[in-house]
């Protein structure tokens, strides 16, 4: 007796087909990171301690700012590079720059508090009221 199935139907005899996984998309192939950006993102991590001197740390967290900046806009534009790199360096040289900028005028307020006229004297009012 041929076999059937459930619906009385008879079936072919065929090899019993394997079960196939269910098909996953293809997967991206992982972007690269570019130079510019890894190169932001170290600027942007030295950036931080250089934030502690006054007035130099702005400068240098303006530079990286500018340097992440360019590096976030590549990557914006080219579509096999990573932004992720930039993108946090972006941020980074954010926070560098808040943080000179507040030591700058911390700095500041301590001279004009001393009534120094000259580098010397707002030397010596910093060195003596650290």
């Amino acid at each position: 007796m041929p076999a059937s199935d459930s619906a009385g139907r008879r079936r072919r005899n065929s090899p019993v087909e394997p079960v196939r996984p269910p098909q996953r998309p293809l997967r991206q192939p992982p972007q690269r990171q570019s130079r510019l950006g890894l190169v932001a993102l170290v600027l942007a991590v030295m950036s931080l301690p250089a934030a502690l001197m006054p007035v130099l740390g702005v400068v240098i967290a303006v530079v990286v700012l500018l340097v992440g900046l360019v590096a976030l806009v590549r990557a914006v534009r080219v579509e096999d590079i990573s932004w992720t790199y930039p993108a946090i360096a972006v941020v980074v040289a954010v926070l560098a720059l808040g943080a000179s900028t507040m030591v700058t005028n911390a700095a500041q307020d301590r001279i004009r508090d001393c009534g120094a006229t000259t580098a010397e004297q707002a030397e010596n009012c910093l060195r003596d009221n650290s």
